[in-house]
């Protein structure tokens, strides 16, 4: 019973406002067709904004990783240049 009282005022409704309403084809899924094919192409940019987005945090961390163990390796070397400049064993055979 409500379901007709409903459906009775949207078509008036729509006949006030001169909507039109595209009727759904038979054997389509419950999802709207616009549901269908819609979701998917708007879901398509935003996979590949994030993936890029994840490619270039992380090739940003690798190459921080990548910079700070240069650093150190450069810190090692000047500290071992000078001990063996000032004639001191450095432990290394």
């Amino acid at each position: 019973m409500h379901h007709v009282i409903l459906h009775w005022f949207c078509v008036t409704f729509f006949a006030k406002n001169s909507t039109h309403i595209v009727p759904q084809p038979p054997y389509s899924p419950d999802l709207a067709p616009c549901d269908f094919w819609l979701y998917s192409k708007l879901q398509r940019p935003m996979r590949t904004i994030v993936l890029v987005q994840y490619i270039s945090e992380q090739r940003k961390f690798e190459y921080g990783i990548r910079k700070d163990r240069r650093r150190r390796r450069v810190k090692k070397k000047k500290k071992l240049y000078k001990l063996v400049r000032k004639g001191r064993n450095t432990g290394t055979k």
